[in-house]
């Protein structure tokens, strides 16, 4: 990954980490708090019903205890969730001038434009060769005109021969559809590129 992006996202994803490990740890801990809460209070309604029936004062006594147990535990939940909350929106500080030279050396290390430029390249060859080709079916047209003007002075065998050693390759003469681009798919393309370059700004 770090191959394809910028040291800042690298970092970031770090924090990110470090910083949800930590809201798990929190809330792992809130987790155990609440068992023991709900534990003492189950605790609590007993000792409260056994008291109802000996009034013993010891019994009172660890009834205080434990209903100031509650309160440590609920106070301990109320803490760790503060802290828990003041975390769930990260605080990431990054020097904004690095940050443009990392942006600014990632786009040019993509190599964009000569990207562009080969691509034109190739479509320039490409046009090129079409007209390459079409220049050649005009020779081979030429050559078969010479021979059709002079043909009144060869035996009709040659011309024959001619017409039938011509009509032979005729099938080379023909282009085929793959070797063009269709308009409709040039089309799409342009518009795909054009959608996923504007949807890095936008």
């Amino acid at each position: 990954m770090e191959g394809n992006t910028i040291p800042f996202v690298v970092k970031l994803k770090e924090y990110i980490d470090q910083r949800n490990s930590k809201i798990s740890e929190k809330k792992a801990v809130i987790a155990d708090l609440r068992s023991q809460l709900q534990s003492k209070n189950g605790e609590i309604s007993k000792l409260q019903e056994e008291y109802k029936q000996t009034f013993d004062d010891k019994l009172f006594e660890k009834l205080v205890q434990y209903k100031k147990d509650v309160d440590d535990i609920q106070s301990n939940i109320n803490k760790i969730s503060e802290i828990v909350s003041l975390m769930g929106t990260g605080k990431f500080e990054y020097s904004l001038s690095d940050l443009q030279k990392e942006i600014d050396s990632y786009i040019q290390k993509v190599g964009l434009d000569d990207l562009k430029k080969s691509v034109i390249k190739v479509k320039e060859k490409y046009l090129n060769l079409l007209d390459d080709y079409e220049n050649k079916l005009h020779d081979i047209y030429s050559l078969r005109y010479s021979i059709d003007i002079m043909a009144d002075n060869v035996p009709k065998e040659i011309k024959d021969k001619v017409t039938n050693t011509l009509g032979k390759h005729g099938k080379e003469y023909h282009c085929t559809n793959d070797m063009f681009i269709s308009s409709h798919s040039y089309e799409d393309i342009q518009i795909k590129l054009n959608r996923s370059a504007n949807s890095i700004y936008l």
